[in-house]
């Protein structure tokens, strides 16, 4: 997201997030709405229940949950004013 900042509330589960590097086939949806297949390069840290994460604009994220597992959250998105 170009303008758009997140806070995420992990509430049940866990994952593996990337944030920071590359994304992978980046393709431009719609304002704001940017996707890819996955992000290389980024920082790569656990994630899981009780767990609040700060995503700022322009920073490329990716959650990978691992088969047989899940994550639950709540996302804040932040508007610039």
């Amino acid at each position: 997201h170009e303008t758009l900042s997140h806070i995420i509330f992990v509430v049940s589960g866990e994952a593996t997030l990337t944030v920071g590097g590359t994304m992978v086939d980046r393709k431009v949806l719609a304002p704001e709405q940017i996707s890819g297949s996955f992000v290389t390069g980024g920082a790569v840290k656990r994630v899981g229940a009780g767990d609040i994460i700060h995503i700022p604009p322009k920073e490329p994220h990716w959650f990978r949950v691992k088969p047989g597992k899940h994550i639950t959250y709540v996302m804040v998105i932040l508007e610039p004013k």
